[in-house]
């Protein structure tokens, strides 16, 4: 998927006075695990929160509902895994065609 690709601090990045697009999955990916449930106007069932999850230890939730947003995103989610010890969250998901 192409789309608008964002800088470290979520600005848009510009090259030339011209806005930057490429490959945007790992953003996409990246901005749903992050945002807050009910943060988005046009769609407030989107986003996973997970910081509310690592601060409650509830790792299955956390990890049933990066599966339940990526597949609503129209991925396909064939691996997910969560270190407790680093926090870190590793998966294999794709948009599908």
């Amino acid at each position: 998927m192409k789309d608008i690709m964002l800088g470290t601090n979520g600005d848009a990045l510009i090259n030339n006075a011209d806005l930057v697009i490429g490959k945007s999955n790992e953003q996409h990916k990246e901005h749903l695990i992050v945002t807050e449930p009910a943060t988005l106007i046009e769609d407030v069932s989107i986003g996973i929160g997970a910081e509310s999850f690592i601060n409650s230890d509830n790792v299955d939730g956390l990890v049933a509902k990066v599966n339940e947003q990526f597949v609503k995103d129209g991925m396909s989610l064939t691996k997910i895994n969560y270190n407790e010890q680093t926090g870190d969250i590793t998966e294999d998901a794709n948009y599908n065609s």
